[in-house]
C-alpha cells in the first residue's frame, strides 16, 4: 500500500489556492476581453449574443471572476445569424478548429482563446423538441456597461442546458464546476420552479434533464435538487430514476473508461432500448450534408463513422474534426472536446 502523502500545512494551503486564483484570474481577464469585443460585434451589427455556462457565469454567480474556471468562450445566437457570426469570427483572427451538429469552435491565433458558437443549445436538438427561437425568446440582458450588446438565457434554461450538458452531450461525465454551477442556479430564490419543470417534463427532455439533476444532487447535495427531482420522478421511466440512484460522484467526475457510461456512444442506454432510442440513432445517422442526405451509402458511411469516433473511442480524445470537414459532423462530436 503506498503511503499516505501528508496534507500540506494550512497557511500553504491558502497559499496554493490563492495561487490557483490568481492564474484563473489573469485567464479571466482576457477572456472577458474577448467577450466585450465580440459584444461590440454584436452592437455594431445588430446580432445578439447570448453567453452560455461559464462565460455567463462568472460574473453573475460567482463574486469573483477568478473563481469561475472555464476552457473556452461559449455562445449561443439565432441560427440565422449564424454563418454571419462565422464570418465575423474569422475577420477577428479566429480560424475553425471543429464542428458538431450544433456548434463549430474558432481558436483566436494570437492568443489562443476559444471561442464555442452554438446554432442549438445541444447536439440533436430537433430530437429533443428544443426550439433555440423558444430559448432566444426568453433571454435577458446581461449587464456588460458601456451599451455592449450581450445577453444571456433564464435561469430556467440555464439550468435545463447544464442538466443536458452533462447527460446527454457528455454521456453522464461532468466536470465539478459545472455541477456547482447547477446546484447553484437551483438554490436562487428567483428560479421559476413550475416553469422550469414544465419544460423538463417533455417527454423526450426528461430522462436528461432527470439524469443532469440526480448527477448534480450526487455530487452536491441540496434540498432544491431532491424536491426537483421528486417532482420530475413521474414523468421518467421507473428504470431511469433506479439508474440515478447508483450514481457517485467519484465515478461521475472520472474521466475516460472509468466514466459512468465509459463513452458517448453507451449513452444511447440510458433510457433503454425503445422506440425513442432507436429514432434517436436514426436521427443522428442522418449526413448533415443536404444534398447526400438520401443516399443510402452516405447514412452507411454516417454509421461507420459514429461508431469509429463514438462508439469506440475509450480513451484520449473522442473529437473527430477530419471526417466532420469531409461528411459533416456527428451528433456530440464537439462536446466532447471541450466542457467547462
Amino acid at each position: 500500500m503506498r503511503a499516505q502523502e501528508s496534507l500540506p500545512a494550512p497557511e500553504e494551503f491558502r497559499t496554493r489556492l490563492e495561487n490557483v486564483r490568481n492564474l484563473e484570474l489573469a485567464k479571466a481577464v482576457v477572456r472577458l476581453h474577448h467577450i466585450d469585443e465580440l459584444g461590440a460585434v454584436a452592437l455594431h451589427r445588430g446580432m445578439d449574443l447570448h453567453l452560455l455556462k461559464g462565460a455567463a457565469f462568472a460574473t453573475t454567480l460567482y463574486r469573483d471572476p477568478g473563481l469561475r474556471p472555464m476552457s473556452d468562450i461559449d455562445v449561443l445566437v439565432s441560427p440565422r445569424h449564424f454563418e454571419s457570426w462565422s464570418r465575423e469570427l474569422e475577420g477577428l483572427g479566429y480560424v475553425l478548429v471543429d464542428v458538431s451538429d450544433h456548434a463549430s469552435g474558432y481558436r483566436r491565433r494570437a492568443t489562443g482563446v476559444l471561442v464555442e458558437i452554438h446554432r442549438e443549445l445541444t447536439s440533436a436538438a430537433d430530437f429533443l423538441g428544443l426550439t433555440t427561437g423558444a430559448i432566444l425568446s426568453r433571454s435577458r440582458p446581461l449587464d456588460a456597461g458601456d451599451g455592449i450588446r450581450l445577453r444571456t438565457l433564464s435561469w430556467e434554461d440555464h439550468l435545463l442546458h447544464l442538466c443536458l450538458h452533462a447527460s446527454f452531450q457528455h454521456g453522464f461525465r461532468q466536470p465539478g464546476v459545472n455541477a456547482w454551477d447547477a446546484r447553484t442556479i437551483a438554490e436562487r430564490p428567483d428560479l421559476d420552479l413550475e416553469a422550469f419543470l414544465e419544460r423538463a417534463r417533455e417527454r423526450r427532455l426528461a430522462p436528461w434533464v432527470y439524469g443532469g439533476l440526480a448527477m448534480t444532487a450526487a455530487v452536491f447535495e441540496s434540498p432544491r435538487l431532491t424536491s426537483l427531482l421528486s417532482a420530475l420522478a413521474d414523468s421518467v421511466p421507473r428504470s431511469v430514476i433506479r439508474k440515478a440512484r447508483r450514481f457517485r460522484a467519484e465515478r461521475l467526475l472520472a474521466p475516460g473508461r472509468d466514466a459512468v457510461f465509459g463513452t458517448p456512444f453507451a449513452r444511447l442506454g440510458w433510457t433503454g432500448w425503445n422506440v425513442t432510442t432507436l429514432s434517436l440513432l436514426w436521427a443522428i445517422s442522418q449526413p448533415r450534408t443536404p444534398e447526400i442526405r438520401r443516399s443510402l451509402g452516405a447514412r452507411v458511411g454516417r454509421i461507420l463513422q459514429l461508431a469509429r469516433n463514438h462508439g469506440l473511442a475509450f480513451s484520449g480524445s473522442t473529437s473527430n474534426t477530419a471526417p466532420a470537414h469531409t461528411m459533416g459532423p456527428t451528433s456530440a462530436s464537439l462536446g466532447e472536446v471541450r466542457d467547462v
